[in-house]
């Protein structure tokens, strides 16, 4: 399974330099690392985070009560160098309660994509990181009581953060990502801060 894992986030990058790895290799969110070659034949993580997610929706009232609500997000990820990696996600964005122009309204929602993930190592104790890609997302809205049919949306997904040690094989990751949504045939983003735990094996 591991295997089949890795040869898909492969095939989704489709460009070999990219799994080089120089001779002085050494893994930036790997403690034990003393900037000599290691056995680092294994480069999959995985992790959890939770945050705030807000919202680009337009028309938003000052008298709104609630503008931001609780998200968390699970991710899974192989790294091929100190600087490139690919990282797949699910986020589970909670209900907002929006004081509209209009009817009241909530939201539910969710996002799942795919991201590159380019990393910029500080030493061995910390990396910033960027991250782009592609997420599908839905969306169930609610107006006045009575809930009305998902909407679903696709399009780039972008993110940025830093990432530090905390052992061998554990990183604290703070991060913000940002994802295309539509409801009531409005498109706008969700955004969501996180402080996150990531695992690799």
């Amino acid at each position: 399974m591991k295997t089949i894992f890795i040869a898909v986030l492969s095939l989704l990058i489709a460009t070999p330099a990219l799994a080089a790895r120089p001779g002085h290799y050494y893994d930036p969110y790997d403690s034990r690392s003393s900037g000599s070659r290691m056995d680092k034949s294994n480069k999959i993580y995985i992790g959890v985070s939770g945050g705030v997610h807000s919202t680009d929706y337009p028309n938003i009232s000052a008298a709104a009560t609630t503008t931001t609500t609780t998200a968390y997000s699970v991710f899974a990820g192989y790294s091929f160098n100190d600087y490139i990696a690919t990282e797949l996600g699910y986020t589970n964005l909670g209900k907002m309660d929006l004081d509209l122009v209009g009817p009241s309204t909530s939201f539910t929602g969710t996002a799942a994509g795919f991201s590159v993930v380019a990393s910029m190592p500080l030493g061995k104790v910390a990396s910033l990181f960027v991250k782009g890609g592609y997420a599908s997302t839905s969306t169930e809205q609610t107006l006045s009581g009575v809930v009305q049919p998902s909407e679903s949306a696709s399009g780039g997904a972008y993110g940025a953060g830093i990432q530090f040690n905390a052992g061998s094989r554990v990183g604290i990751r703070l991060g913000y990502d940002s994802y295309p949504m539509i409801s009531n045939l409005v498109s706008y983003r969700s955004n969501v801060s996180s402080l996150g735990l990531m695992f690799k094996f």
